[in-house]
C-alpha cells in the first residue's frame, strides 16, 4: 500500500513505510488471533459462566448467556470475517461489529467483571463470600434470665427450639432454667429424656446432655443414687466407648452418703492440731498434714475397687504402693497392665501408664532389657505420635537413667545406744539376719483386689 502526490513529472509515488503490512500475517492474526482472545476472556469469565447463579434469579442468568452467545456469534461469523478483507468492508463493518459487541459484552458482565477483580480484596474485610450458615441466637434469652424474667426467658429459648429443634445446647439451656432458676428438677429430667429418646442424636450431644442432668442432680438436688442412675444410662446407651469409661469414672468417685447431709444435719470438718507455741520454737516451722499409712492406703483402695473395678484413677495408686511400699513389682505390673488392656482408655493414658511401669522398672533394679521392652510397646502401639519419639530418646538414654537411680541411693548407717559405756550390762547384738535400725513386727501381706477386670469391660 502507498501513497502518491502530485507537484510536477519529477514526483514519484513514494511508498509510506509504516502502513506496507503484510495482508496475510494480518489476516491471519484478526482470523485465528481475535477469537483466541475472545476464548480467553471467555475461560477468565468461566467463573461466572458455568457456575450456576447465586444472587440472581435464573431468568436473567439465562438472558446473560443468550445474549453473550449471540454477541460472540456475530463477532465470529459477522465482524472477524469483516476484519479479514482489508478493505471498506472491515473498515465500516467489521471494526464497529467487533467494538460494539465488546461493549455489549461488557454491559452484560460489568458487575460480575468487578466482582471477580474486587472479591480478593474483600474478603480480607469481609471473611469470604460463604454462605452464611443460620443458628439459634439465645442471647435474648441470657439477658432476661439476667433480669430475672424466667418466664420470658423459657418463651425466647422455645422459639429458637421451634426453628432449630436439633440444637442440644438449647434443650440443655431450657432444662437448666427449670433446675437453677425454678427449682423444678423433674421438669428438667423429662426435658433431656425427651432430647436423648429421640432418634438420631450424636453421641457427644448424648452425653453433654445426660452429663449436665447429673451435675444438676448432684448440685440442686443432691441426689447421689440419681446422679448415678444417669451415668449409668451413658455406659448403657454407648457401651466400650470413652464416654462409658469417663461415666464409669465419675461414678466411682461420688463419693458416699456423708458428702450430702440432710437438711438438718451439718456437714463435720475434722481439724488436726497444730503444733502449739509455734512463735516461741526456733528455726522455721514446717506444718504438714499426717501422712497415711500405706497399708491402710492399700487395703482401702483394694476395697473401693472391688466396688468400682473400672476407676483408673485408684488403681494406678495402688500399683504404686505396692511397688514403692511393698516392693511388689509384679503386683505393680499386673494392675498397670488391666489399665493398658482396656481397649476404651485414650492413647495418652496408655502411654502413661507404660511410662510409670518403666519408672517402677528402673526404681525396683530390673534390668535395662525389661524396661526398654516396655518402652518398645510404646512405639510399636502408637508409631505415628509424638510418644513413639520419646520412649526412643528415652532408651538412648536409658544408662544415664539407671545411674541417676543409683546416685539418689543413700547408705543408711545404724543407730546404736546411747551412753554405752555406762550400762552395767553389755547390750545385746541384734538377731541374726535383722538391722540394728529394724524393727521387729511382722508386716502383712500386700493386699489384692478380688474382682479383677478384663478387656471390653463397660
Amino acid at each position: 500500500m502507498s501513497f502518491g502526490g502530485g507537484g510536477g513529472p519529477n514526483n514519484q509515488m513514494l511508498p509510506v513505510t509504516f502502513l506496507a503490512i503484510d495482508e496475510a500475517k494480518l489476516r491471519l492474526y484478526l482470523v485465528v488471533v481475535t477469537p483466541l482472545f475472545l476464548l480467553v476472556w471467555a475461560i477468565a469469565m468461566g467463573g461466572t459462566l458455568i457456575k450456576p447463579f447465586k444472587n440472581e434469579d435464573l431468568v436473567w442468568w439465562i438472558c446473560k448467556v443468550v445474549g453473550t452467545l449471540l454477541l460472540l456469534a456475530l463477532i465470529g461469523f459477522v465482524g472477524m470475517p469483516a476484519m479479514g478483507q482489508l478493505g471498506l468492508s472491515a473498515a465500516f463493518v467489521g471494526l464497529p461489529v467487533c467494538l460494539f459487541s465488546l461493549m455489549g459484552l461488557a454491559v452484560i458482565w460489568r458487575r460480575n467483571l468487578g466482582e471477580m477483580i474486587a472479591r480478593p480484596f474483600a474478603n480480607l474485610y469481609t471473611g469470604g463470600s460463604a454462605a452464611y450458615e443460620a443458628r439459634p441466637v439465645y442471647s435474648r434469652a441470657q439477658a432476661r434470665l439476667k433480669r430475672g424474667r424466667f418466664s420470658d426467658a423459657i418463651a425466647e429459648i422455645q422459639a429458637q427450639l421451634e426453628e432449630f429443634p436439633d440444637d442440644v445446647k438449647g434443650h440443655v439451656m431450657l432444662a437448666e432454667v427449670h433446675a437453677r432458676n425454678l427449682g423444678d428438677l423433674a421438669t428438667a429430667r423429662e426435658i433431656i429424656e425427651a432430647y436423648c429418646c429421640t432418634e438420631g442424636r450424636q453421641a457427644k450431644d448424648l452425653v453433654f446432655a445426660l452429663y449436665a442432668l447429673a451435675d444438676w442432680q448432684l448440685g440442686f438436688g443432691r441426689d447421689r443414687a440419681a446422679a448415678r442412675a444417669t451415668f449409668q444410662q451413658v455406659i448403657d446407651t454407648l457401651p466400650n466407648s470413652d464416654f462409658a469409661a469417663n461415666a464409669a469414672q465419675r461414678i466411682a468417685h461420688l463419693g458416699g452418703d456423708e458428702m450430702f447431709p440432710g437438711p438438718e444435719e451439718q456437714r463435720k470438718f475434722v481439724v488436726v492440731e497444730g503444733p502449739r507455741n509455734l512463735g516461741l520454737m526456733r528455726g522455721p516451722v514446717q506444718v504438714k498434714p499426717p501422712e497415711e499409712d500405706p497399708a491402710e492406703a492399700a487395703t482401702r483402695y483394694v476395697k473401693h475397687l472391688e466396688a468400682f473395678p473400672l476407676d483408673t484413677e485408684a488403681r494406678e495408686k495402688l500399683a504404686v504402693l505396692y511397688a514403692g511400699h511393698y516392693h511388689r513389682l509384679d503386683l505393680a505390673t499386673a494392675e498397670l497392665e488391666q489399665l493398658v488392656a482396656q481397649p476404651t482408655q485414650p492413647p495418652r493414658m496408655v502411654v502413661h501408664w507404660l511410662n510409670l511401669l518403666a519408672d517402677l522398672q528402673v526404681q525396683e533394679g530390673e534390668p535395662p532389657e525389661e524396661v526398654r521392652a516396655t518402652l518398645e510397646r510404646i512405639i510399636a502401639l502408637y508409631p505415628k505420635l509424638a510418644a513413639a519419639s520419646l520412649a526412643q530418646n528415652r532408651i538412648a538414654l536409658l544408662k544415664l537413667e539407671y545411674r541417676g537411680s543409683e546416685a539418689k541411693t543413700k547408705m543408711k548407717l545404724g543407730v546404736y545406744e546411747q551412753r554405752l559405756g555406762l550400762k552395767a550390762k553389755p547390750s545385746s547384738p541384734p538377731p541374726a539376719g535383722q538391722d540394728a535400725t529394724e524393727v521387729s513386727k511382722v508386716e502383712a501381706p500386700a493386699p489384692r483386689p478380688v474382682i479383677r477386670i478384663t478387656p471390653g469391660t463397660s
